[in-house]
Parts: structure tokens; C-alpha cells; sequence
């Protein structure tokens, strides 16, 4: 009587676990199967909440809007155009925001507010083919080289497509330098992204002491005509708008 009555106690559990009568490894895999279910839901949960967030604005959050790129074309000219090169340091403050939880990608739009060539007489227009803008951000450390791997992050972008630039005018009009504003072509340089550790080492450096951060952005290009050959673009960016994405 006793033992009919353990054997369906048993029997009432097993089935209440929706677990097999068929011993010890069986309910340890059931365990670890129903871990797994538990996990995936909670995955779930997390990858609908941050479906639930919108995108977040923020200002500048690599520091390079208003910042001057010098970029110094060669003494010759290349078989299509005049290539050029030039860079910049700048410093970052620690962005103020609060975030629900960790970001899946930081984004920020690059492009050309103003330029200005360097000597007289500038070309009508410039145009810029295969720009490659790279910016990095650091701390704890006077170069990008010397810094820690956990305490320095870096994006790139490149533009696949030619930007004009028109002529505005020269002063003083025998030296120069001539100012230059966008034509026609992409309306921006590209978007800089960032995700996975990337962007979490780089939410790192901008929201914990020291501050401000260290930053740099280096820029080549090719540009049409070949008149630009040992002169000087220097270009000031524009990149206010940025965003964050869950």
C-alpha cells in the first residue's frame, strides 16, 4: 500500500515537471532545458524593451563639430587628381546622459560646414573624391598609441561619391585665402558608427573621470583641379547631430 502510493506520488511529480520516468539524467537535462527556456525568454524581454526605445539625440558626441581639418595638398598632381592630407587635435568634455540601458550603436554626421583655400586667385569649384575621415578618442594617456586598450576607441568613414565646392569670394583679394561653401554632391562626409565594445569603451571614456578626453581626426582626400597642388583646404566640420540607437 505504502509503496503503490510513493510510486504514484512519483509518478504525480514527475508528470507535474512535465519530466520523463526515466531516472536522474533525464530530470538534470530537463533542468538545464527549462535554464534554457528561461534564459531565452528573458532575452526576450530585454531585446523588446529596447526595440520599445526610440533613437536618442545628442549633441556632438565625438567633439569634432566646429573642429578644422588643414588639409595640405601635395606639389604635384596625381594621374587623376591632387591628393591631400591633414589632421587636428581637439578635446572632449564627458557627455551628461542617462541611459536605460546599454546602447547597440552611437552615430554621428559628418560633413563640411565651410572651407577656406589658402593664397589667391582659388578655382571656381574643388572637388573632393575618396575622402576618408578617421577620429579617435582617448584618456589616461598624452597619445592614442600610449593609452590603454579599454581607454581609447576610434571610427572611420569614407565617402563613396564626389562633393563640390563653389568658390565664395578671396580677402584679401591679392593673398587670399578664398572661402568655399558646399554645391552639390552628398549633403555630409558619412556617419560615424560605433557598437559592441567599441562603443561601450567609448561610453566608458566619456562618462567617467578624467575630463576632458583627448581626441583627433585625421582626413585624406583627392581633389580636382590640379592648380590646388601646394596649397592649403582647410575645412571646418559639422557634426552636431548625433544619435543613439537600443
Amino acid at each position: 500500500m505504502n509503496e503503490a502510493t510513493t510510486t504514484n506520488d512519483a509518478t504525480t511529480l514527475r508528470g507535474a515537471a512535465l519530466l520523463p520516468e526515466t531516472g536522474t539524467g533525464d530530470v538534470q537535462t530537463a533542468g538545464r532545458s527549462l535554464r534554457w527556456v528561461g534564459a531565452l525568454l528573458a532575452a526576450s524581454v530585454i531585446l523588446a524593451a529596447c526595440s520599445a526605445i526610440p533613437p536618442q539625440s545628442v549633441t556632438d558626441p565625438l567633439g569634432l563639430d566646429g573642429q578644422s581639418v588643414a588639409v595640405a595638398f601635395a606639389g604635384f598632381a596625381g594621374v587623376q587628381a591632387v591628393p591631400g592630407e591633414g589632421g587636428g587635435t581637439f578635446t572632449v568634455a564627458d557627455l551628461d546622459i542617462t541611459l536605460p540601458i546599454n546602447p547597440g550603436a552611437l552615430m554621428n554626421t559628418v560633413a563640411i560646414k565651410s572651407a577656406r583655400l589658402s593664397g589667391p586667385n582659388g578655382p571656381n569649384t574643388i572637388t573632393l573624391t575618396g575622402a576618408e575621415l578617421t577620429t579617435r578618442i582617448w584618456q589616461g594617456a598624452a597619445t592614442f598609441e600610449e593609452a590603454a586598450a579599454d581607454a581609447r576607441a576610434e571610427a572611420s568613414l569614407t565617402t563613396t561619391s564626389p562633393i563640390v565646392l563653389e568658390i565664395g569670394s578671396c580677402f584679401p583679394v591679392d593673398t587670399g585665402p578664398c572661402s568655399y561653401t558646399y554645391q552639390s554632391g552628398p549633403t555630409t562626409l558619412g556617419d560615424l558608427t560605433l557598437s559592441g565594445t567599441p562603443l561601450s569603451t567609448l561610453l566608458s571614456i566619456v562618462t567617467t573621470a578624467p575630463s576632458p578626453n583627448n581626441g583627433n581626426v585625421s582626413l585624406t582626400l583627392q581633389a580636382d583641379p590640379d592648380q590646388l597642388a601646394g596649397r592649403t583646404l582647410t575645412i571646418v566640420l559639422e557634426a552636431s547631430e548625433g544619435e543613439i540607437r537600443f
